[in-house]
């Protein structure tokens, strides 16, 4: 039938979409990297449900089939649910936040499009095509990271390429699971063009890890490498003798390259300069011991997914460099910490059922190296999750690969389609139901916020509140800002705009602000702090980003009573005692600030940030000698704290020309890499 076929292309060319979500950024909703590609995908799924549900509705066909690897998902998801429930804060374990957008929330939108894609794409050659796109995709994505290496597009960080995704990791992970696809295709394809168009495209894939400059990708494509041929040999002696001499001349290659200064600016620098004394390695072990503590406080159930913020009990000094952990950097301590024991077990479960049904797989239906191919692609991914944090783009891919599996394995259970009179009827009636459905659930849930969002990203423009100023509608622009964060589903406008209150004020003084601006911008600050604080008292992080902004707005006795609380719940927190020491400097009291900034110290003599603090608070303390003596530790250090603004003001403040002149010369040398 004319309707039934055009709603199949119609779902199928949604799904070929779905992997060009990637490359989607609006620049004007906040956090544009991670909210522009989630509200994108929950539209897309919302649109493809409604339609899917309509044609299950009168055809068994594209009905979800059972599997135990289903049955393994749908009981993961139920044991989250029920953690959530009895979690540190529902609310924000069903929506997350928009830094990350991964709550129950998505976790259902995910489940909805593992049953779409793995019921609609229900022949190998449209998985072809839905796999070319993957692949197109990440041709593109190099392209831009190849631009950021140039300087011709921005990336977060100057040395490492990031593409679409913000971070370096993100890309490197995504081009390791698309290199192993790639490998996939070529086994599958009997095609000569189809054939050197994936050797282009995987050589592609691993430039991208190339750029980014990621490690723990490229050792887990070398891993799986090894993986992949090794088990595809048949004589498994010579196989380990290859991959033994390819190792060594791995390993022979990165020490030829490794950085004797320490400071890595290349993939085999970076690599060779692995140790445990690695800041990097050593913020990892940090973050699971922390992790694991907070498991042992609820072992059953955990905390509840996006519950991090109320975890800062377990906090130790020794995580410096991550004085915020909101994740774990390893998949099953993140599950424990969310989900506790029953949330362990199930993802085991889920997991192992997905290893179990692609290895049970008859070869009529997948070839051995096609096999080895996508056990090759999970075993990178699994590696690269428990060293890193999931983004979009990897969840996507690796739910369209289970979805693959399973279609393999029930494509063979086929259902007898039951007749109705005046099919035709039937079929349009629901099929244009539940596109109404889908389309309403799609302005409520997804647009709306959407809109939302990029309201509140307008708020908190500067130049829209100086402009507001200069028309003198400022005190009622900023009202009706206000109003519209008083909701409850405003509680995450509320923090951002509160952890940038810093920068807006700095704007505001540079661009003289009238008085009434900064006052009315400051009485819906506070308004806003009260009601948060109201609406969830045990998010300390909040708290401490709300005592910042009263001692920034020079309200010491709010400023202060917040950072008591802070310290009598987490004294081991070396933020606090330094942000208090700021409290003090902000009102002249630099022997008070001095003794803050000692006791964050004291707490953890290696972190290079309390170090800089102690310097400056013994320089306006005018115990030169001491200070300069940390300032040099710094310097020796390699660390470019030792000419950080706050640290030369001071040395400024108390007339020391010739040690900022040593310190200016030592900032051109930092970076000239001399």
């Amino acid at each position: 039938m004319l309707v039934r076929r055009a709603t199949d292309y119609f779902l199928f060319g949604l799904l070929i979409l779905i992997p060009f979500i990637s490359l989607v950024q609006f620049d004007e909703t906040i956090y544009p990297y991670v909210t522009s590609k989630y509200f994108t995908f929950r539209f897309v799924v919302q649109l493809a449900l409604g339609l899917w549900v309509g044609r299950c509705l009168i055809e068994r066909r594209v009905r979800p089939k059972n599997s135990f690897l289903l049955k393994t998902m749908l009981l993961f998801l139920g044991v989250v649910f029920i953690a959530d429930v009895f979690g540190a804060n529902f609310w924000n374990s069903f929506w997350s936040n928009y830094s990350r957008m991964e709550g129950f929330l998505s976790l259902v939108f995910l489940l909805f499009f593992f049953l779409i894609l793995s019921s609609v794409l229900d022949s190998v050659k449209k998985w072809q095509w839905y796999w070319l796109s993957h692949i197109f995709v990440s041709i593109v994505i190099l392209v831009i990271a190849v631009l950021q290496k140039m300087h011709l597009m921005l990336a977060v960080d100057y040395n490492r390429v990031d593409s679409v995704f913000g971070n370096a990791s993100y890309l490197a992970i995504y081009a390791s699971m698309i290199f192993f696809l790639c490998l996939y295709v070529f086994l599958s394809s009997g095609s000569k063009w189809m054939k050197g168009f994936m050797v282009v495209a995987g050589i592609c894939n691993l430039t991208s890890i190339y750029l980014s400059q990621t490690r723990s990708a490229t050792l887990a494509v070398l891993v799986c490498l090894g993986f992949f041929f090794y088990f595809l040999a048949r004589n498994k002696w010579k196989a380990m003798a290859y991959m033994f001499s390819a190792l060594l001349a791995f390993v022979l290659g990165v020490f030829l390259f490794k950085s004797k200064t320490g400071v890595s600016t290349n993939l085999f620098e970076r690599i060779a300069n692995v140790s445990l004394k690695d800041g990097s390695t050593q913020a990892r072990v940090e973050i699971w011991a922390y992790c694991w503590r907070a498991f042992l406080d609820s072992p059953i159930v955990g905390w509840g997914q996006e519950s991090f913020s109320y975890l800062s009990i377990f906090y130790r000094p020794q995580l410096w460099s991550t004085p915020w952990v909101d994740r774990s950097h390893n998949i099953f301590l993140e599950w424990m910490v969310n989900a506790g024991s029953l949330g362990l077990i199930a993802l085991c479960l889920f997991l192992g059922a997905i290893f179990y049904t692609l290895i049970k797989l008859d070869e009529t239906k997948i070839s051995k190296p096609q096999k080895l191919a996508l056990l090759s692609l999970l075993v990178c991914w699994l590696i690269n999750e428990c060293l890193s944090i999931d983004f979009f783009s990897i969840s996507i891919l690796f739910y369209s690969i289970v979805a693959f599996i399973h279609f393999l394995h029930v494509n063979n259970k086929s259902e007898p389609e039951v007749p109705f009179k005046n099919m035709k009827d039937r079929e349009t009636a629901a099929i244009i139901v539940f596109i109404f459905i889908g389309l309403m659930a799609n302005f409520k849930i997804n647009i709306s916020q959407l809109q939302k969002n990029i309201e509140m990203r307008q708020f908190s423009k500067t130049e829209n509140i100086l402009q507001s100023d200069r028309n003198k509608t400022c005190r009622a622009d900023i009202g009706k800002m206000k109003e519209g964060l008083l909701s409850f589903e405003a509680r995450e406008f509320r923090s951002y705009l509160i952890q940038n209150a810093h920068i807006i004020l700095s704007q505001f003084r540079q661009k003289n602000a009238s008085d009434e601006c900064v006052r009315a911008y400051y009485e819906a600050a506070d308004y806003m702090i009260q009601r948060e604080i109201v609406d969830d008292p045990k998010d300390y992080f909040f708290k401490h980003v709300a005592a910042n902004f009263y001692t920034q707005f020079f309200n010491f006795p709010d400023a202060h009573t917040l950072f008591k609380e802070l310290i009598e719940k987490t004294p081991q927190q070396q933020n606090y005692w330094i942000d208090l020491g700021h409290w003090y400097l902000a009102q002249g009291k630099l022997t008070d600030g001095l003794q803050m900034y000692q006791k964050a110290y004291d707490l953890e003599h290696g972190n290079p940030t309390a170090i800089m603090y102690l310097a400056m608070g013994l320089v306006y303390n005018k115990r030169f000698a001491e200070g300069n003596a940390y300032t040099n530790r710094l310097m020796e250090m390699e660390r470019a704290e030792a000419f950080d603004e706050r640290l030369i003001n001071a040395y400024s403040a108390t007339d020391q020309k010739q040690k900022i002149e040593e310190l200016m010369a030592y900032k051109k040398k930092f970076y000239s890499g001399e």
